[in-house]
């Protein structure tokens, strides 16, 4: 376990009331109340043993709500879309590739404007991962190096010199800070890194995520003496992390439903989660994963029995980690997604204090690494049943 998670439950304490309602009818399930300790250091920690604010699922909502307006031949239309940033107006805006360009539409999904262009001068970028807050639109391009500063209109105001290679989203909090994130491998060993700059591109920080005290369980890949790849069984307890709006992250290790609240990393300001149990993983799910895993793999060129030796299918766990991603929307409510498929995705949702507030069921699948979170809806990449590009939107529901 990871040292920011070893916590003492002494000090004081004290229980934070929620309204307790249940669903209409006599068959309404209690609810929850969310307990709130001082821990030594003066740090938060809330707990809550269930949800506090709806039963079940029939609370929040994710709806499907129509896509953005790309049509064939028409201006928006979306060829190979990348990242995608939801300002806190509603506007959406998409990286296109072949050529790069970033694509705008309004909250109705209705193309504008582009922005940017395809190069490596002022005001254009090879691959742009994106972020906005307020008036600034912030382009990260890793196969550059660079991140580059727009006004929303469009406008290029500066860039400067960033972290090479990883490709991801970077952030921009309250305060106008960016955050840019890049992957360090010592001696084959992955660890995560955010360098923090202001708008001017000055290096303020550096966040470190801490790593899990455990061994996280990995498959190799040897041809001979040389290792072709490494990478983490499937289903295994991970380090996952999101932004926190005001500024820093929220991070935990899927092993336990624990997750904290830090500025740099390094600190911890709060600590929140939920009862846990974890969940049995079915084998026809835990097989499909399996073989969709390894046969790129071996359509490649590798041994077949050589794959199923080295990554062998009885590593993967009998059991679902605790989460499996972490995002906070532009009210900053935090949606902790639990397990996605093809066929659904499940959250928990917690207020921005970190009170279980309750689960919600989106139909289909919602990947973080595809996923845009902005006030009142989220925005996802996916391919239609023809397989073209289209970025779909599930407007968010409060009931």
């Amino acid at each position: 376990m990871a040292t920011d998670f070893v916590v003492s439950h002494i000090g004081s304490s004290c229980v934070l009331t929620m309204l307790v309602a249940g669903c209409a009818g006599t068959d309404a399930l209690p609810l929850a109340e969310a307990t709130v300790d001082t821990l030594p250091g003066g740090i938060i920690e809330v707990m809550s043993p269930g949800p506090t604010a709806w039963a079940d699922t029939l609370g929040w909502k994710l709806v499907p709500d129509g896509e953005l307006e790309g049509g064939i031949g028409a201006p928006g239309e979306l060829i190979n879309p990348g990242d995608v940033a939801v300002g806190e107006d509603g506007t959406v805006y998409v990286a296109d590739t072949d050529p790069a360009v970033i694509k705008v539409y309004d909250s109705t999904g209705a193309f504008v404007r582009t922005i940017g262009r395809d190069g490596e001068g002022p005001g254009e970028f090879k691959v742009a991962f994106l972020a906005v807050r307020g008036s600034r639109l912030l382009v990260q391009d890793p196969q550059v190096a660079r991140a580059s500063l727009f006004d929303t209109s469009g406008t290029f105001v500066r860039s400067w010199s960033t972290a090479c290679c990883y490709f991801a989203t970077p952030a921009m909090d309250d305060e106008g800070r960016v955050l840019v994130l890049a992957m360090n491998t010592p001696d084959m060993h992955v660890s995560w890194v955010l360098y923090r700059y202001d708008t001017l591109g000055t290096m303020l920080d550096t966040l470190l995520l801490p790593e899990p005290e455990v061994e996280v369980p990995l498959w190799t890949l040897m041809e001979g003496e040389r290792r072709r790849m490494t990478m983490p069984v499937l289903f295994s307890p991970g380090t996952y992390f999101g932004y926190r709006q005001s500024g820093g992250v929220i991070h935990g290790w899927s092993g336990e439903y624990r997750l904290v609240m830090s500025e740099t990393g390094r600190d911890t300001m709060a600590v929140f989660g939920r009862a846990w149990t974890a969940e049995p993983l079915e084998d026809d799910r835990r097989d499909r994963a399996y073989e969709a895993r390894i046969a790129p793999i071996i359509e490649g060129g590798t041994d077949e029995v050589q794959v199923r030796r080295q990554m062998s299918r009885d590593d993967i766990p009998s059991h679902l980690s605790a989460f499996a991603a972490i995002a906070q929307d532009a009210t900053g409510a935090i949606w902790v997604t639990l397990d996605a498929d093809s066929s659904l995705t499940r959250f928990d949702v917690f207020d921005s204090t970190g009170v279980y507030l309750g689960r919600v069921n989106a139909p289909g699948l919602i990947p973080a690494w595809q996923a845009a979170w902005g006030r009142d809806a989220v925005y996802v990449r996916e391919e239609d049943s023809e397989g073209l590009p289209r970025v779909v939107r599930y407007t968010i529901v409060r009931e």
